[in-house]
């Protein structure tokens, strides 16, 4: 690969969010750059720059370099030397070697970076170069299909407050691949949480479940958690499921009656709808085993078994029964 060195404004070079080759979120001199921007841009004020960055066509394209080019700007450097690279002196494969190379060898990824890596290898390397998916499969780590390509395109296009959260690691790409492009509030909401990453899965969750309830009710949700300042997923959980906490004490009661031997217990689902009982038992004899047994048929008998299938099932969640009294 022939490389002309040549002197370059870097001003001048695309350095843009857009531009094609950038997959770099931050770089030197944006607002919330990191202590190795400002470094950066030390060094290249008192050392120049000691690395030419490459540069690809007329236009030209800056293929590797863009944290280098933004260091040069913030130091006030009005000429740079750059390597500029020609179809006629490198071949496509080349080029993609070059800018995948630099991505294995710098700081780790980002999600949004990393989200950004694929959508621009594709659009800029595949569709123009006709360089194979399989390069980016490599640098991406995992297999890339169509569909998901096309999803992480659009995570692209959301405000720049939330994929400035994605890239932070407030978000994952998980939730907002969850939530859909068009659940901004959702995004935001979640976003500011602080929530760990187990309990922003299910903040998600919940939201989704939301959502389907109609907005009458996620608009309900975002009002008491926007006025009462309560936790997230204590708001959530409030509005998804209003007769939580009378169920579970309901539960409690019934599964009271059943009287069964110590060391068995029946745990209900953490949210009801949609799960199931899980009955827990230590059976160090024959005796204990036909205790639990004969206190199981007799709750089925009586139908307390049938209340606690109702009350999973959501069919007497406002109603107060005659044996729900007792």
């Amino acid at each position: 690969m022939k490389r002309i060195l040549i002197p370059v404004d870097p001003s001048k070079l695309p350095l843009g969010r857009d531009a094609a080759l950038r997959f770099r979120w931050r770089l030197p001199g944006d607002d919330g750059e990191s202590a190795s921007d400002t470094e950066l841009i030390a060094s290249v004020r008192q050392y120049g720059m000691i690395d030419p960055p490459i540069l690809y066509g007329k236009a030209p394209v800056v293929v590797l370099g863009h944290r280098r080019i933004a260091a040069a700007r913030q130091a006030g450097l009005e000429k740079i030397d750059a390597f500029i690279i020609t179809e006629e002196t490198a071949t496509r494969d080349e080029i993609a070697s070059l800018w995948l190379e630099d991505v294995r060898h710098g700081a780790a990824l980002t999600d949004l970076e990393k989200i950004t890596l694929t959508v621009k290898c594709r659009e800029f390397l595949e569709e123009n170069f006709k360089v194979s998916l399989g390069r980016l499969e490599k640098a991406a780590g995992k297999t890339l299909s169509k569909d998901y390509l096309e999803a992480t395109g659009r995570l692209l296009e959301l405000p720049e407050d939330i994929l400035d959260s994605l890239h932070d690691s407030k978000l994952s790409t998980g939730d907002l691949l969850s939530l859909g492009p068009n659940d901004i509030e959702a995004a935001r909401i979640l976003a500011g949480s602080g929530l760990n990453r187990k309990e922003q899965r299910e903040a998600v969750r919940i939201m989704l479940r939301l959502k389907d309830m109609g907005d009458d009710v996620w608009e309900s949700f975002a009002k008491d958690y926007e006025v009462r300042g309560v936790g997230l997923l204590e708001t959530l959980t409030a509005t998804a499921y209003p007769s939580l906490d009378r169920d579970l004490e309901r539960i409690g009661k019934i599964v009271k009656e059943m009287r069964l031997p110590p060391g068995a217990a029946i745990h209900s689902p953490e949210h009801l709808e949609g799960g199931s009982y899980r009955l827990a038992a230590r059976i160090r004899d024959e005796r204990t085993l036909s205790e639990l047994l004969n206190k199981l048929h007799a709750a089925l008998d009586d139908g307390k078994i049938k209340q606690l299938l109702d009350i999973l099932k959501g069919n007497q969640r406002t109603q107060r029964g005659t044996k729900q009294g007792q």
